[in-house]
């Protein structure tokens, strides 16, 4: 494993459900050597990803200034975030844009405007396959991409099978609901977003189990539908200008 790699590594075990860590916790569950870790930590300390908080570590001051950047400078966020808006609006639910990146799935725009308490904002990564974004996107690959994150979720045998023919339902049908498969109040409603030159991506709207009881799902499916063809037109004068 190249030396970048490893370092880079620690900054994955830092989340929302657990932003502090000891150099104790870092060693052990990185297999990394004394030495080699406080090596690792000093480097990250120097370069402003980590910084030591209460005997242990938090990520930095650069983490927060790359976020800035992230947000202030990425193409789709500009183009897409108006048209999540108008969704999230249009419905009252929340408006989520999710990307693929790398064996990374989760939001990178989130229009929060419903009575759901949605606990996956953005940069928290989430299952693929699991919930309504993930199933979408999954149905969407080419065959080797999802035999890979299907072998990656340890499915095999009829589970296998049963999964791979709910993905060829939900590819035929063109979106993915899910009912309680990441906040168990929650429904998702989720259609993918392929984009030339674009990781793999879904739109998705997110609203409480009682609002979902009393909607019509073809109407919400038609709306998300509408919506990724406005991304789509958005993203058009960008791809022209990348060729």
């Amino acid at each position: 494993m190249h030396v970048l790699t490893r370092i880079l590594g620690i900054l994955d075990l830092f989340d929302p459900d657990r932003p502090f860590w000891t150099s104790e916790q870092i060693m052990e569950a990185t297999g990394f050597s004394r030495p080699t870790t406080f090596r690792y930590l000093k480097e990250l300390r120097q370069s402003g990803l980590l910084a030591r908080f209460g005997g242990g570590y938090v990520l930095g001051a650069k983490a927060v200034k790359l976020d800035h950047v992230i947000r202030q400078s990425d193409p789709l966020l500009h183009l897409f975030q108006p048209i999540l808006g108008r969704l999230r609006d249009d419905t009252e639910c929340d408006a989520i844009f999710a990307t693929l990146l790398g064996d990374d799935f989760f939001a990178t725009i989130h229009e929060q405007g419903g009575a759901a308490i949605v606990n996956w904002s953005r940069g928290r990564p989430m299952p693929l396959t699991r919930g309504a974004g993930g199933l979408a996107v999954l149905a969407a690959l080419p065959a080797a991409q999802q035999k890979r994150f299907l072998a990656q979720a340890g499915l095999e045998g009829d589970a296998l099978a049963t999964f791979r023919a709910q993905l060829k339902a939900i590819a035929k049908q063109g979106y993915a609901v899910s009912l309680g498969a990441l906040d168990d109040d929650n429904v998702g409603i989720a259609v993918p977003v392929l984009l030339a030159g674009a990781p793999p991506a879904a739109l998705i709207l997110v609203m409480s189990h009682k609002r979902y009881q009393t909607s019509d799902l073809a109407v919400i499916a038609g709306m998300l539908q509408r919506c990724r063809a406005e991304m789509i037109a958005a993203y058009a004068p960008v791809e022209r200008k990348a060729d």
